[in-house]
């Protein structure tokens, strides 16, 4: 696929954290039930825990991100995956709730390291690949998506919800031993720049926020899935697997329908078209269920299409940001992942709060993003240059 022979470690670093990103949230949520039955509370303090999972991971990548640009990719994300290893393996062994907090919140600052995948691609890739690679890792990121609650549900049923975290930290020792390995040096990187400038600030900040829209449409849904499928209407483990295996299944069609739109569109158009489709979910959202209610199939068809403006805005956002400050790729991905992640942790924990007060606020939430999103689509992308699709 790529002539450099480089590339092909790259990638396989690329694969290897994409595969081990989803375990610390998504692996887990079918073990919310029995979490919460083993630590003695309600299903909500667990989901509770999801969502603010990557506000931590957010504030980790500040730390991760400025840490890379002075000591080294390669050092800093070995060992930051490290530390979450050994954070899970404490988590499994937690004796209370607090303390299982406690740990997962240094699980969530060791996974920061996988905040730096935006770095690697930032330094290691030409421009004219990396909106193809960004694009390539949302779907891989989907596809890997669709198959963790399968694979969490195959888990609890093997050995508990600790299992999972078990699983994570084995892969995550590996992922951290393979990271000298598979990682170009250093010295390959760009020289940091002295100045970014105002219109780079604006352009970053302009596709940090986008990002972190789109993301928090995504996290939205896998928040809320286990309330709403499992406890609000009742579908067992399998049949939860089920639903999350075609919600997750449909990043790959959104991917390769964004891989088509960023040939056709430039960075901001393609924000543009993300947003819009996520806002057309959301208005469809609204009319089901004023008609028939909140029911299972109208929050799977609105997720797989809001799924498909994610994988259109999220990554153009994303390479509308890193390219805002080139020669600083570890302080870009730093704060890009915090804006990203402290965004989604936010407005999806303030959903899960919503989705306790009634179906109708979790509804108007969703339209609420979107058109926010749109807005910031519409408003701000003819004030700055266009990028190159």
């Amino acid at each position: 696929m790529f002539k450099t022979i480089r590339i092909a470690p790259l990638l396989v670093l690329l694969v290897l954290v994409s595969l081990l990103a989803v375990f610390p949230l998504d692996v887990m949520l079918p073990s919310v039930s029995a979490m919460a039955g083993h630590f003695s509370v309600a299903p909500q303090a667990i989901t509770a825990n999801i969502a603010l999972f990557p506000i931590a991971y957010a504030f980790g990548q500040l730390l991760v991100g400025a840490a890379a640009d002075r000591y080294g990719l390669r050092v800093v994300m070995a060992l930051a995956v490290a530390i979450s290893a050994l954070a899970a393996l404490a988590a499994a062994t937690a004796t209370s709730y607090g303390a299982f907090n406690a740990w997962r919140v240094l699980q969530a600052l060791g996974c920061a390291g996988f905040g730096l995948l935006h770095a690697v691609v930032q330094a290691h890739y030409p421009a004219a690949q990396r909106a193809t690679v960004r694009i390539g890792l949302t779907m891989l990121g989907g596809i890997c998506l669709s198959m963790s609650p399968l694979l969490g549900v195959c888990l609890q049923v093997l050995g508990g919800w600790q299992l999972s975290f078990w699983v994570y930290a084995a892969l995550a020792l590996a992922v951290a031993l393979a990271v000298p390995l598979c990682l170009p040096a250093a010295g390959q990187q760009q020289p940091a720049l002295a100045h970014t400038g105002a219109l780079a600030t604006s352009r970053f900040a302009h596709g940090a926020l986008a990002a972190s829209l789109a993301f928090s449409v995504h996290f939205l849904f896998i928040v809320v899935s286990p309330l709403l499928f499992i406890e609000r209407r009742g579908l067992s483990l399998w049949a939860y697997a089920g639903v999350m295996l075609v919600y997750g299944g449909f990043y790959l069609l959104g991917g390769l329908v964004a891989l088509r739109v960023a040939k056709a569109l430039d960075t901001q158009q393609q924000i543009r078209a993300g947003f819009s489709l996520i806002m057309a979910a959301g208005v469809l959202m609204l009319g089901l269920y004023l008609y028939t209610g909140l029911q299972a199939w109208v929050a799977l068809l609105v997720a797989v299409i809001a799924t498909c403006g994610v994988c259109i805005a999220r990554p153009a956002a994303n390479c509308l940001a890193m390219d805002a400050w080139p020669g600083r790729p570890g302080a870009a991905a730093g704060w890009l992942g915090m804006l990203t992640f402290m965004g989604g942790g936010v407005l999806s924990l303030i959903a899960s709060a919503l989705l306790g007060l009634g179906d109708q606020w979790l509804v108007a939430w969703l339209v609420v993003l979107a058109g926010a999103g749109l807005a910031l689509a519409m408003r701000r992308g003819s004030g700055l240059p266009q990028a190159a699709p």
